[in-house]
């Protein structure tokens, strides 16, 4: 019943979003820095909003308009551009989707990481701004459905039903796998579900690692691979990782 109500709020997800169109300031993987009123575009090390768009670097282009993009503490912002300079900037407050990896990268199920993928698409993501992972996230949960699964037509009448279900997330994050299913991966802030699947405590929030560092950082692609571990029975089914430490901004 559990997973039945997961797949019908992806259903829900797919099927719901509207779409804008916008323009970024800057190209991919960067953001827009601030220093004494100037504006620099500078490489974005976290990646934890994005713009999903194919119109980039708008600033390069010396045109008047406005562009969107995120700025040091990772907002987004509307920027009015004359002339060649900025002078004005708005905070956008319209909805995000939530994804589980950043743009053009796929999650792994059985790595529980995150893939590069040249042939990614991004038709299931119908908003223009995209919140990526769950680093906050005590404990998450995998739930990985089969195509069988979500190929079917529900109509508005079910989607508003299943708001008003217990087991709705309110907080979760949804992308596509290697095998081009989809997961959604829940937050919950109790360890009880723990006593049902298998529980990995991770020194990390998720999406971080140790790697080449001494403290905990973004990589995405840094994942638990379970078959690595001995002493761990099964390697494939329903998993949950989780973490005491919250996220920390180290560097943008």
């Amino acid at each position: 019943m559990y997973l039945h109500m997961m797949t019908l709020f992806i259903i829900n997800i797919i099927n719901s979003h509207g779409n804008d169109y916008y323009k970024k300031c800057c190209k991919s993987g960067e953001y827009l820095a601030e220093n004494n009123s100037l504006y620099q575009c500078v490489e974005n090390k976290l990646n934890r909003l994005d713009i999903l768009t194919n119109e980039t670097d708008f600033l390069n282009e010396n045109s008047d308009g406005d562009c969107v993009d995120v700025d040091v503490d990772e907002d987004l912002f509307t920027f009015k551009v004359i002339g060649g300079k900025i002078t004005r900037k708005v905070a956008i407050t319209e909805t995000y989707f939530t994804k589980c990896c950043p743009l053009h990268y796929h999650y792994d199920s059985i790595l529980h990481s995150c893939q590069k993928r040249e042939d990614m698409t991004h038709d299931f993501i119908k908003e223009n701004f995209v919140k990526v992972g769950l680093p906050d996230c005590k404990v998450i949960v995998d739930h990985v459905l089969k195509e069988a699964d979500y190929d079917h037509d529900f109509n508005s009448s079910t989607r508003e039903l299943l708001k008003n279900l217990p087991h709705y997330p309110a907080s979760h994050c949804l992308d596509k796998t290697e095998n081009d299913s989809f997961v959604l991966r829940e937050c919950k802030e109790s360890l009880e579900i723990c006593e049902d699947i298998k529980c990995i405590k991770k020194c990390c929030p998720d999406g971080q690692s140790f790697i080449n560092r001494s403290k905990c950082f973004d990589t995405y692609t840094h994942g638990l691979n379970l078959s690595s571990f001995s002493v761990i029975d099964k390697h494939t089914g329903m998993f949950s990782n989780y973490s005491r430490k919250k996220r920390k901004n180290t560097d943008i």
